[in-house]
């Protein structure tokens, strides 16, 4: 019996293999289960390059969660019991990837924190701070995983833990997809890897990740040592398989043998399964090549010989898809078979959406495409005599039912080579197939009885095993590897041989299902319904060249803007200007020609469209962008940051900050390039606002009308009218109060105004620069607060205002500065202006009286100093 097991030497050594045997045991043994649950349940796609490390499904990891809160429970129980155990660190790391399972990542995270700042074992922290990376990148905090491998970036490791780290750390540089580090990480990470790693998927994933990024010789390296470290079956003909597309090509020699090898891989039975990815695969090496028809023929064939992979089918159509969308520009084509790839290829394919994109540009097109072809087709038919009209209308309606014959024709070979490809019988692969249980023979017939008593069975029997194993004759251990590869050929003559047979049968005539008279109804129906069609009248010819006219300007704008087809974007065009030379699109068409045809393409051409627009259009937007490329995208650009300057200026406007709000406006107005733009109304008209705020309304009046002359049709003309109306009507009720009556307002706010002869053109330039260096004589709050201000006065002078003193005194002072400037007004007439002070609401009756001889009277009875 042990004693003093709680301290001391043999307490310490109790504590250790206690926690390592007891709970920590059974709990490290739990997770490993769990973990080898997860990489069973994951389900790798080739298409794809391959997670570094599982993704967790959350739903299979629910079925687990007993077993994961058992390993906490376990964890836990080795901590609280043996605080002491070197085994402690392991027991937290438990519990905390047990947490990130549970999707309970604050907890773990916190536990790995805690291990970190905690423990006195450098590799324990290491390990726990490694995991800690993970949680963050498992949750998708990409920024804290990043701190994580930065603090890491230099630690001294142990050689698990830094293999350990490589791997995390290629894992989150996987979900950032920045694949060159994903490429690094995995190259360091290589030689250290074991079988316990799955070292050869990871050989594989780095082999994917170089021929991702173009380092086709790192890829067939990588696929190489894939292949030399015992991978499964799948790994084996994946990596064989993409090899082939990576190899470096010298010579036509290597060609050849590429070519070669990939035949050989069809040609292995155990590839059956896989016929329809390595067809994809040649499809996709001869298209590198840039032989298009080889890679049309395998890209269908993939179609046909798919079985269950709709994903792998969807992909093979996406290929001849873009084959006829990107290389031979034949829409209609590819239109059908992108129909194909939403019909078969899931929905949560990552590619779906941008495929389904491309679908809805091809629907478009070809429902424009064929409003032009049915159309321009009416209208010729229209054309012709009688004869020749009901000739041609037989020879279409024979073309519709030939082809629809080749269309069933083509469905039942389909359906032949899928019978051919599968089989009906799948019991029967092989006889000896220990999985079956009854070694493939089943022991009842669906009526009951014995296998061989149903001879329709064993006729179907007999064939499948002809199909998988060849005619063989009746000897001894006829199933070895030496007897297959004795008479694989002949299986596989009498495979094709079957194949031939059923596709034979699919060719065979259609039994005949109407008879001749039902047929010869039909036809006559149709002839009357086509002939119904064609426009004869005149009306009804101009209705189809509208429908013409319209499709073939948004037929010309998909061929320029969704699928970057600049020839028949410009010939598209042209027809439209051609065709309809007063067509409402002309304008825009004819710019488009000029800018699809002025990269050296067809100069001729551009100049041609130029001058038109030009001549024609001089006022157009067209014109504009002509002269200036980048108008519109200027324009645009600078409108929308006036918006938001006029948001800012508006808004010192409602808090009365009049001197921020006219800061912002002036540093706009001053800028020639804001000029015209659809945002400098609102900012002007603001501008006005706050004039009639620090200026009264006369001014604002003044204003306004001449905001309303300059923009007769702006955005914000009908605003202004009104409240330019709205002063009118004020000035009317005030001056039937008040007459022309000046008082003296010595407390009230006052301005400095200036009158002088409009014809002295330089005084207009001359006095707000005078005026401003008197101004910069004040203190800094009373420069703040004044502003000058043009305006006219009458018909023979115009005014210069001073704004914003707060009372008579405070004008007086300006006034007197005003008169010791000597230099102020040197070289000016002093007769031909007229400099005085006054009360804002005098300056109202001043400015609708302008009866400048009247105030002179009452300047003269009532200020002292501020004289005119």
């Amino acid at each position: 019996m042990l004693y003093g097991c709680n301290s001391g030497i043999t307490g310490q050594v109790y504590h250790n293999t206690t926690a390592r045997y007891n709970a920590y045991f059974y709990a490290n043994e739990s997770l490993k289960e769990v973990n080898k649950s997860i990489i069973e349940n994951h389900k790798d796609d080739y298409d794809d390059i391959l997670s570094i490390l599982p993704e967790l499904d959350t739903t299979h990891l629910s079925s687990q969660k007993e077993k994961i809160e058992d390993i906490i429970i376990k964890a836990s129980l080795s901590i609280q019991r043996h605080p002491d155990s070197k085994w402690m660190d392991d027991c937290y790391i438990l519990v905390g990837i047990s947490r990130i399972y549970l999707s309970e990542f604050p907890n773990a995270i916190e536990t790995f924190k805690f291990v970190n700042t905690k423990s006195n074992d450098d590799n324990a922290k290491h390990q726990a701070l490694i995991k800690l990376m993970y949680a963050f990148t498992v949750n998708k905090e990409y920024n804290n995983a990043r701190a994580v491998e930065d603090h890491l970036r230099k630690a001294k490791f142990n050689e698990k833990n830094k293999k350990d780290f490589l791997i995390t750390r290629a894992y989150l540089y996987q979900q950032l997809e920045d694949y060159p580090k994903v490429a690094d990480y995995l190259t360091e990470a290589a030689p250290m890897l074991k079988k316990s790693d799955r070292k050869a998927r990871l050989l594989f994933i780095l082999g994917q990740v170089n021929q991702e990024i173009l380092r086709d010789a790192e890829a067939y390296a990588s696929y190489r040592a894939c292949l030399k470290s015992n991978p499964s079956y799948e790994l084996t003909f994946h990596s064989k398989l993409n090899m082939a597309q990576v190899a470096t090509l010298e010579n036509f020699k290597n060609i050849a043998k590429i070519e070669k090898y990939f035949k050989k891989l069809l040609k292995d039975p155990k590839n059956e399964e896989y016929k329809d990815k390595i067809h994809y695969e040649i499809g996709r090496f001869a298209q590198k090549q840039g032989d298009l028809d080889k890679a049309i023929y395998n890209y269908e064939q993939s179609v046909q010989v798919s079985k269950n992979n709709n994903k792998q089918k969807g992909y093979s159509y996406w290929k001849l898809g873009l084959i006829y969308y990107d290389e031979m520009r034949e829409f209609n084509i590819a239109k059908a078979y992108y129909d194909s790839i939403l019909q078969v290829l899931p929905k949560e394919d990552e590619n779906y959406l941008a495929i389904e994109g491309r679908h809805e540009i091809l629907e478009r097109f070809v429902v424009e495409y064929d409003i032009i072809q049915e159309n321009d087709s009416l209208l010729k038919l229209a054309e012709m005599d009688s004869i020749t009209l009901a000739n041609k209308i037989e020879g279409i309606i024979q073309k519709e039912e030939e082809e629809a014959k080749e269309e069933r024709r083509r469905k039942r070979r389909e359906e032949a080579l899928a019978n051919a490809n599968t089989g009906n019988n799948s019991n029967f692969l092989d006889p000896f197939n220990k999985n079956t249980g009854n070694f493939g023979l089943n022991n009842t017939t669906s009526s009951g009885d014995w296998y061989f008593y149903d001879m329709t069975a064993v006729s179907m029997g007999q064939n499948e095993f002809k199909r998988q194993w060849g005619k063989r004759e009746l000897q001894d251990s006829w199933h070895r590897m030496e007897a297959i590869k004795a008479n694989r050929a002949n299986a596989e003559a009498t495979s094709e041989e079957n194949e031939q047979e059923q596709i034979a049968e699919a060719e065979k005539p259609e039994e005949t299902i109407k008879s001749k008279k039902d047929r010869e109804n039909a036809r006559v129906d149709r002839f009357k319904t086509l002939y119904a069609n064609i426009p004869f009248s005149q009306n009804q010819k101009q209705a189809c060249l509208d429908k013409m006219e319209v499709a073939y300007y948004e037929l010309g704008k998909i061929y320029h803007f969704d699928l970057h087809d600049t020839t028949h974007a410009s010939q598209t065009f042209g027809t439209l200007t051609e065709t309809y030379p007063s067509s409402e699109y002309r304008p825009e068409s004819l710019y488009m020609i000029y800018l699809l045809n002025n990269n050296n393409i067809d100069n001729e051409l551009a100049n041609s469209a130029k001058n038109t627009i030009l001549t024609e259009y001089p006022n157009s937007i067209y014109a504009k962008l002509i002269h200036n490329p980048k108008y519109r995208e200027e324009s645009n650009a600078q409108n929308e940051k006036l918006k938001v300057v006029y948001a800012n200026a508006y808004q010192f406007y409602q808090i009365d900050s009049l001197n921020d709000a006219i800061k912002i406006i002036q540093s706009v107005k001053s800028n020639p390039e804001n000029s015209g733009l659809p945002a400098m109304d609102k900012i002007e008209l603001l501008d006005i606002l706050i004039l009639g705020k620090k200026s009264g309304r006369f001014a604002y009046q003044h204003a306004l009308q001449e905001y309303i002359d300059k923009h007769p049709e702006g955005t914000m003309t009908e605003y202004a009218q009104k409240l330019l109306q709205t002063v009118v009507d004020f000035d009317k009720n005030q001056a039937a109060r008040i007459g022309t009556q000046y008082i003296f307002e010595n407390d009230l706010p006052h301005k400095m105004a200036i009158i002088y002869a409009s014809s002295e053109k330089e005084l207009a330039d001359i006095l707000p620069q005078k005026l401003n260096a008197v101004i910069q004589t004040f203190d800094d709050e009373q420069k703040d607060r004044l502003t000058t201000s043009n305006m006219t006065f009458n018909n023979e002078n115009n005014m210069i205002i001073v704004n914003g003193f707060k009372d008579y005194d405070e004008a007086e002072v300006f006034f007197t500065k005003l008169e010791e400037e000597k230099q102020l007004l040197k070289g000016v007439d002093k007769d031909k202006i007229h400099t005085f002070v006054i009360s804002n609401d005098n300056f109202d009756i001043l400015y609708k009286t302008k009866d400048l001889k009247a105030y002179k009277e009452f300047v003269k009875k009532n200020y002292t100093k501020a004289h005119l």
